[in-house]
């Protein structure tokens, strides 16, 4: 018949692509959808110890998340190459929050976790940063001091960007704020944070760099001189703070760190002194975690503070292992 038209029709092929492209069209490409794809080169990889969430061994959670007990314990922690990004990832034994105790929720998707990544990248003596970012109340030893460091906070990265301006009286932090980063690019899952970095921010990684990873309890109004959103560490837990501290300034406001024993990171974080005057203080010397067999690199690495113990090589510092000295 004269202008008759075959009345249009899907093929199997031709449906497929449709519908791919309706779920693009109405889904988008979403970066948290799409954060898990891409192959990447995992450069480092560490299960942490579990059920060591009390820093020193003595800390108690807040008394209004006593039955989220887990939430401040680190499980693994995963570094891969991307190309042009950097991706650290971290892994919880409980599911993280979304939402604060009151309903509140925060830019990035999670609620009470703040994290800190300290990256040892030239593994030379005497080299990089040993203080940790303000309230932390912990250090590094000249021979692991950090180059980088990357900052995983709930709230916005413009505040943390904002506290490295304002504070220029911290001579050294303000040095370093170009080496402070606070990734917006951080993707929540039920067990775990996604951060990428752009590698020209970090560099080429390398076997010989040196991680740790400080986890604390968020507070979105603590920016005091010392203290960057950081929940402190009290000697008596109440609703919001954290228990099992000192009574005076000097412990470590950290709850977890990369350790292969909770044992070592009892020991470690305990190795402090806290009295009336902060001059008189003694904070604990956090230790690097490096890559199996690269702990010694340029001999500069088996000059510890305190005398050697036998045993086994491993992808742990040898310092780790040893009780470190006032």
């Amino acid at each position: 018949m004269l202008g008759y038209k075959k009345p249009f029709s899907l093929q199997p092929k031709s449906l497929t692509a449709f519908l791919l492209l309706l779920s693009v069209f109405f889904l988008g490409c979403s970066p948290r959808r799409d954060a898990g794809r891409g192959a990447g080169v995992e450069v480092f990889s560490f299960q942490d110890s579990l059920f060591d969430d009390r820093g020193p061994g003595t800390y108690t959670y807040p008394s209004s998340l006593q039955d989220r007990d887990g939430i401040f314990d680190l499980k693994s922690f995963r570094v891969r190459d991307l190309g042009q990004t950097l991706e650290f990832s971290i892994d919880f034994l409980r599911p993280l929050d979304r939402e604060g105790l009151e309903g509140q929720s925060f830019q990035k998707g999670w609620a009470f976790q703040l994290l800190d990544i300290y990256i040892d990248t030239d593994g030379l003596r005497n080299s990089g940063r040993t203080f940790a970012l303000p309230g932390r109340n912990v250090r590094f030893h000249p021979d692991q001091g950090w180059e980088k460091v990357i900052v995983l906070s709930p709230g916005p990265s413009q505040v943390v960007r904002d506290y490295l301006t304002r504070y220029s009286e911290h001579r050294g932090l303000y040095r370093a704020r170009n080496d402070v980063l606070v990734p917006s690019n951080v993707y929540v899952s039920s067990f775990g944070l996604l951060a990428r970095v752009p590698r020209a921010g970090i560099g080429n990684p390398q076997d010989h760099w040196g991680y740790q990873v400080c986890l604390m309890g968020f507070d979105s109004e603590n920016l005091a001189f010392n203290g960057l959103l950081n929940r402190e560490v009290n000697r008596h837990n109440d609703n919001l703070s954290f228990g099992g501290g000192s009574e005076f300034e000097g412990n470590p406001n950290i709850l977890d760190v990369l350790s292969p024993d909770r044992d070592f990171q009892y020991r470690v974080l305990s190795s402090f002194r806290s009295r009336p005057f902060k001059e008189d203080n003694l904070l604990a010397v956090l230790p690097m975690i490096y890559a199996k067999g690269k702990q010694n690199i340029g001999n500069n690495r088996g000059n510890s503070m305190d005398r050697p113990q036998k045993g086994p090589r491993s992808s742990v510092e040898s310092r780790y292992r040893k009780r470190l000295k006032e």
